[in-house]
């Protein structure tokens, strides 16, 4: 796969990162497979094969999977998948420029990496809540499933211990005798009945009082908050993610 992307870029006239991966579509989705992460196109979603919302069924979209894969590659908490399909942001034309880093795609460590996140990390929340706001934020939810991946990345570049908080995180919560390890906090809309404030460095309470560019400030919490704990581990038992570092500018 990485062989036949360089050969493409090998001549004069360089081809894109997004043709790239167009080409590559079939092979990389076949990684995914191989992996044992579940992937559905969205052409087979609008034929009415739909992601069930519960059990074993579930899908991630596999444009979601391939905005994630990006980010890794990147470390980049920015990349949308609109940006990838269509080589524009808010700013312009842009390349992807994922020359240099393409032949990490499909190593050992990535797929370690991915297979921790959407199959493991991704079994322990959805185990451990009972909420769909948490229970989607590792299948449906870009704004954290992409930042979580290109902190990952970003960490594998800086040479963190990403081998070694991995399986600490996990042991963590399985151990955790409260329901709500990560401490991702309960939504405003939660709690009406005031019978009790919620955790202000909870990340759903953060992430509620944002009052502009949501988007941006939430993948840039997520983004800082867990490139920390693959730099220093877990400092703090209460909160062993700490989402309220992502909210320093």
């Amino acid at each position: 796969m990485v062989r036949f992307f360089l050969l493409l870029n090998a001549g004069q006239q360089k081809v894109s990162s997004r043709h790239l991966l167009e080409v590559l579509g079939r092979q990389l989705q076949g990684m995914f497979s191989q992996w044992g992460i579940p992937w559905i196109t969205e052409r087979t979603e609008k034929e009415g094969k739909l992601r069930s919302v519960k059990g074993t069924s579930r899908r991630f979209g596999y444009n979601f999977l391939l905005t994630g894969l990006v980010a890794y590659l990147k470390g980049d908490q920015h990349i949308k998948t609109d940006m990838i399909l269509t080589e524009r942001s808010d700013a312009g034309n842009f390349d992807l420029d994922l020359d240099d880093k393409i032949q990490a795609a499909g190593d050992e460590t990535c797929r370690r990496d991915f297979t921790w996140v959407c199959i493991d990390l991704n079994r322990a929340i959805t185990d451990q809540y009972d909420n769909d706001r948490a229970q989607n934020l590792i299948w449906y939810t870009e704004t954290f499933f992409v930042p979580l991946m290109a902190a990952i990345g970003k960490a594998r570049q800086r040479g963190y211990s990403v081998d070694e908080h991995q399986p600490a995180l996990l042991e963590f919560i399985r151990k955790s005798r409260t329901g709500d390890p990560l401490v991702f906090g309960r939504s405003v809309s939660q709690d009406d009945d005031g019978d009790r404030k919620p955790d202000p460095r909870a990340l759903f309470t953060i992430l509620d009082n944002l009052t502009s560019n949501i988007g941006k400030y939430t993948r840039n919490i997520v983004y800082r908050a867990f490139l920390q704990f693959f730099r220093q581990g877990i400092e703090a038992k209460n909160y062993p993610i700490d989402w309220e570092i992502g909210k320093e500018d």
